[in-house]
């Protein structure tokens, strides 16, 4: 009988601080995941960080954050990013594939709010690796933690693997 073969997914989010990433064999299989961080923020060296994890990781599949034409919270610089990424993809011939935040609020949470320090408790108690990275609650005037990339990339694969 011929063994099954699973699809490794880097997980990509880009934010602020560079990008937060994932990698996963399977869904119970958290291979790798951090912050790979470029500072000034820079998308054609965002870019090349993330080639440097399809170099190392060899994906099948690659994930980032998805958005609609008419959302306003997200910035110029990461839609760019985003189409940069697809690029690449297409280029490598890997799947491509955007996840909603929205779509991960449904998987991780029931009723009306659900935060990203509260998806953040349920990947800690599933992937105890990371605790280290546990991130204290945002307040509104604060930005976010540079670790909550990681949780983001870490989230889209759960929901991408479901």
């Amino acid at each position: 009988m011929k063994a099954k073969k699973t699809n490794r997914v880097l997980s990509v989010y880009p934010n602020q601080w560079g990008v937060g990433f994932a990698v996963f064999d399977e869904i119970d299989l958290l291979v790798d995941y951090g912050v790979a961080y470029v500072q000034p923020v820079d998308n054609t060296q965002t870019l090349t960080r993330i080639k440097k994890l399809i170099a190392q990781y060899t994906p099948d599949v690659i994930l980032t954050r998805a958005y609609t034409n008419d959302q306003k919270n997200m910035g110029l610089r990461i839609r760019k990013l985003v189409k940069m990424i697809a690029r690449l993809a297409e280029s490598k011939k890997l799947t491509f594939q955007q996840v909603f935040r929205t779509e991960v609020q449904k998987h991780f949470c029931t009723g009306d709010y659900c935060s990203k320090y509260d998806i953040s408790q349920k990947l800690i108690e599933r992937y105890p690796s990371l605790a280290p990275y546990e991130f204290p609650v945002r307040k509104r005037w604060k930005a976010e933690h540079h670790y909550v990339g990681i949780f983001d990339a870490v989230a889209m694969a759960q929901v991408y693997l479901r």
